[in-house]
């Protein structure tokens, strides 16, 4: 079984639907744990504490991974703590319907910044701190949306498509240090977001259910763990067959 103990963990969205369910299979080692998240509700501060109670040194960070003047944000924790970090886990991102042939750019430019641009953001500073071996890894969380869209999830789907692509990349980038990088594209995931959805489509996937976010979390845990260490530049599909329809 593999051990967390002293290793350094940055998640992004760390509080959203299944950013919630990754951090806590880490959250009973003795790790640092460095969470992201936009905006501090009632709802995310509760989560924070309840985690603040287990074995990991948590360390919360609001930040708009957006914006390029927050990014020393990162950077001035990991300074001051003299942190070397060990796995990057992006969950970070947002779905805003549209249509491809007259939608609006605002909606494009938020898209393409909270799905691509902030995973990038966020490796591209982190970078500098990341372990260079074998036993480090990154994880983009994308979609299965990349390969089977439907209409009005065009923008959401581009931007996880280029993901996928910038994931293969950089795995590519990393070979020598032979760090794995892959991502994960979940189908339906049933989280308070989706579940206005869940009677119209879970009869449309093959299993009739969503995922859960533990599902997808599990998924994350196995790519971080040794038994993934010859695993690199590949995107997951979990989506109980829905893309194969």
């Amino acid at each position: 079984m593999t051990s967390y103990d002293s290793k350094t963990i940055i998640i992004s969205g760390a509080t959203g639907g299944i950013g919630r369910e990754v951090t806590p299979k880490f959250s009973e080692y003795e790790c640092n744990l460095i969470l992201l998240h936009k905006n501090r509700s009632t709802q995310s501060q509760q989560y924070i504490n309840k985690l603040s109670n287990q074995k990991a040194h948590i360390n919360e960070l609001i930040i708009d991974l957006t914006n390029p003047d927050e990014m020393n944000i990162i950077e001035n924790l990991l300074q001051k703590k003299h942190l070397k970090v060990d796995f990057i886990i992006n969950c970070v991102g947002i779905f805003l319907p549209s249509l491809l042939s007259n939608c609006d750019i605002s909606i494009l430019d938020k898209t393409l910044s909270n799905n691509l641009l902030a995973p990038i953001s966020l490796i591209r500073t982190v970078f500098p701190y990341l372990a260079l071996r074998s036993t480090s890894r990154i994880i983009n969380i994308s979609s299965v949306t990349a390969k089977k869209a439907n209409i009005g999830q065009g923008i959401y789907a581009i931007s996880k498509s280029a993901l996928n692509t910038y994931t293969k990349c950089l795995a590519q980038e990393l070979y020598r240090y032979k760090i794995p990088v892959n991502s994960i594209s979940p189908g339906f995931v049933k989280t308070a977001m989706s579940e206005k959805h869940y009677t119209t489509f879970k009869n449309k996937v093959p299993f009739k259910r969503f995922a859960s976010p533990t599902e997808v979390a599990d998924l994350v845990l196995f790519l971080t763990s040794s038994m993934a260490d010859y695993i690199t530049g590949e995107n997951f599909i979990i989506d109980g067959g829905f893309s194969n329809l």
